[in-house]
C-alpha cells in the first residue's frame, strides 16, 4: 500500500457562466437543459492569464514554500497526451530541469481523464517493489476554442494540479481497479443516450467498483462516499441508482463550481473531500472516473481511507 503525502491545485480566478459557453458554442446537438438544470453545470473555469507549464510550475513552488523537497522524487508521472510535450518544450521536463529533479525518471500515461487514478496502480507497483520511495504526479487541463470546451455530456474548464505519493501520508491508497471496455456512443446529449447505452456505461463502472471491493474482501455497506469526475449530476445519479447507494453520498459539489478539468478532476476532488473532514480515521472511501482512448473507455475504481 501506498499513500497520498501531498495535494494541490490550480483554478483560475475567472469564470465563466455554463450557460454562456453553451450559447456561444451554439451547437443544436447538445440539448442545454440537460446540462444545465439536469446536469448541475453552472460555472466553469477558464483561464486567461497563466500558461499551462506557469500553472504547474505556481504548484511546484507552493510545495517547495511548504517545506517538501523534490531532490528525492523517483518518478515524475503525467498526462501523456500530445499537448503536454509538443506546447513549446515538454512540461515535464521543463518542471524537472528547473527544480533539480535530476535523478527522476518520466513516465507519460495518456490515460485522458483517468490518468491520475490509473496511475495510483502504477505508483503502487513501483513503490512497492522498491523500485522507488516518491513519486510526483503532473496534470493539467486547457481548452483554447471555446467549441472545444464540450466533451460528450459535460463541458470542460481550465486547471491544473499535482500529487506526491510515497509510503507516508494522511490518505491511503488501498487498492485500485481499472477496466476498459468499448464506448457504446459519443452522443453529446444526455437526453438522447438509450436507456442501453445509460446502463451500459454505470453498468461498466458498477463491474470495476464489485471487482475491486471483493478482491479487497470490503462490501459495498462499508464505502462512506463516492468520488466521481465533475462531469455531470445525471451520471452520479444514476450510478448511485445501480449500486444502490444513497446519492447524497456521492461528492459532487465541484460540477456546478468549476466544470469538468479533465483528470485535473481526480485531484481536485480529492483534495477538497479530505479538506471538508466528511469521514473519521480508518472509514473507507472510493474514487471513480473513466478516460477515453480511442474507442474504448477505461473505469478506474480506487479504495481509500484516511489515516
Amino acid at each position: 500500500m501506498i499513500n497520498i503525502s501531498y495535494l494541490d491545485y490550480y483554478l483560475p480566478e475567472s469564470y465563466e457562466k455554463a450557460k454562456n459557453l453553451l450559447s456561444e458554442i451554439n451547437n443544436e446537438e447538445i440539448n442545454s437543459k440537460s446540462l444545465l438544470d439536469f446536469g448541475g453545470l453552472e460555472n466553469v473555469a477558464v483561464e486567461y492569464q497563466l500558461s499551462n507549464f506557469e500553472m504547474l510550475d505556481l504548484l511546484m513552488k507552493r510545495y517547495i514554500d511548504s517545506g517538501n523537497e523534490v531532490a528525492d522524487i523517483d518518478y515524475i508521472i503525467c498526462n501523456g497526451a500530445d499537448r503536454v510535450f509538443w506546447e513549446a518544450e515538454s512540461i515535464p521536463h521543463e518542471i524537472a530541469s528547473k527544480y533539480n529533479i535530476n535523478k527522476a525518471a518520466i513516465i507519460p500515461v495518456n490515460q485522458q481523464c483517468s490518468t491520475v487514478s490509473s496511475s495510483m496502480e502504477l505508483a503502487d507497483a513501483l513503490i512497492c517493489s522498491n523500485r522507488g520511495k516518491k513519486i510526483l504526479m503532473l496534470t493539467f487541463s486547457r481548452a483554447y476554442d471555446v467549441k472545444k470546451r464540450v466533451e460528450n455530456v459535460t463541458l470542460l474548464g481550465d486547471g491544473a494540479a499535482i500529487m506526491v505519493l510515497e509510503k507516508k501520508g494522511d490518505v491511503k491508497v488501498i487498492d485500485v481497479c481499472s477496466r476498459s471496455f468499448k464506448r457504446t456512443t459519443n452522443i453529446l446529449d444526455m437526453s438522447k443516450l438509450t436507456e442501453l447505452q445509460k446502463t451500459n456505461a454505470s453498468f461498466y463502472m458498477k463491474t470495476t467498483i464489485e471487482e475491486l471491493l471483493r478482491k479487497n474482501n470490503v462490501k459495498l455497506e462499508e464505502i462512506k462516499y463516492i468520488i466521481p469526475q465533475n462531469l455531470n449530476k445525471m451520471l452520479s445519479k444514476l450510478d448511485a441508482k445501480n449500486l444502490g447507494i444513497n446519492y447524497e453520498n456521492f461528492f459532487v459539489r465541484n460540477i456546478s463550481r468549476c466544470g469538468h478539468i479533465g483528470d485535473v478532476d481526480t485531484i481536485i476532488n480529492l483534495k477538497d473531500f479530505y479538506d471538508a473532514k466528511l469521514i473519521g480515521l480508518g472509514e473507507k472511501y472510493l474514487l471513480i472516473t473513466s478516460g477515453a482512448i480511442g474507442s474504448n473507455l477505461t473505469y478506474v475504481a480506487v479504495l481509500f481511507e484516511n489515516n
